[in-house]
């Protein structure tokens, strides 16, 4: 299976909340971080059993489109938790734009970077930000 397959799988193991599958997809030296938080999740049963044992569970979310740098995948299927909107894919890196909705009606978007390695995700960087509402001075400059 090649890197770009590889993430794309990740990408839906998590989606589908099926750990074993994801557990499947990770390197035997597997980190995760979330820098916003400050926490780092070594080895994949470390991360696997945070995952599955998130208070409340993980919500729903629908899978929107896969993109890279020479191809554009639209996938409408709904999926769990989250739905990535951008995949960039590169050699040994991927990114991933996604929105997660939790159960308690928190919504953030989500940037994951993954790096493959050996045939296996060794990392995965994600950082959660919320939705604002823009400041009215910037009105005049973007769209809606």
């Amino acid at each position: 299976m090649n890197n770009h397959r590889i993430a794309e799988q990740y990408a839906k193991a998590s989606q589908d909340q099926e750990w074993e599958r994801l557990g499947g997809l990770m390197h035997d030296e597997f980190v995760a971080r979330y820098p916003q938080s400050g926490e780092t999740f070594r080895g994949r049963d470390t991360y696997l059993s945070m995952l599955a044992n998130f208070p409340e569970g993980l919500g729903d979310a629908d899978f929107s489109s896969v993109k890279g740098s020479s191809d554009t995948i639209v996938k409408p299927a709904p999926q769990p938790f989250l739905s990535p909107t951008v995949t960039v894919f590169g050699g040994d890196r991927f990114v991933i734009e996604g929105i997660a909705a939790y159960p308690d009606g928190a919504v953030f978007h989500v940037v994951s970077i993954l790096r493959v390695q050996q045939g296996r995700v060794i990392e995965d960087t994600s950082y959660f930000g919320a939705p604002f509402d823009p400041p009215d001075w910037r009105k005049d400059y973007a769209e809606s």
